[in-house]
């Protein structure tokens, strides 16, 4: 068995459109991998709470991340929050998953009648 997890980013409308980008993502784990990734990610994310009070249990949304928003907001110095964010990137690219991302620059569509979902 495989478990899957698929979200979006942005909205898929066109031309009218409130994002410039629309983005698919996937993520799919072996149902054999899928501890020894929960392992890895809690004992990561034990390492962040010690270097930074990062933590442990809280659901990590990139975006507010990055953009200093709550519940992040005012805990990290903008060079700890990239720290993060990169040390968050390299050790993803360490576990036992595959992942899939599609995204779709909407300013770079020259036909009015592009439909965004029916073309992926």
């Amino acid at each position: 068995m495989v478990f899957s997890y698929f979200d979006e980013s942005g909205d898929d409308g066109f031309p009218q459109r409130s994002s410039d980008l629309f983005v698919l993502a996937s993520l799919s784990v072996r149902e054999t991998e899928w501890k020894h990734n929960f392992e890895q990610l809690y004992l990561f994310r034990q390492v962040l709470r010690q270097r930074h009070g990062f933590p442990v249990k809280q659901e990590f949304h990139t975006r507010e991340f990055i953009q200093d928003k709550n519940p992040y907001h005012g805990k990290y110095a903008p060079e700890v929050r990239r720290e993060i964010l990169f040390e968050y990137v390299r050790h993803l690219a360490t576990l036992r998953l595959q992942g899939i991302i599609t995204v779709i620059d909407k300013t770079k569509i020259k036909n009015d009648d592009y439909n965004v979902l029916d073309l992926l």
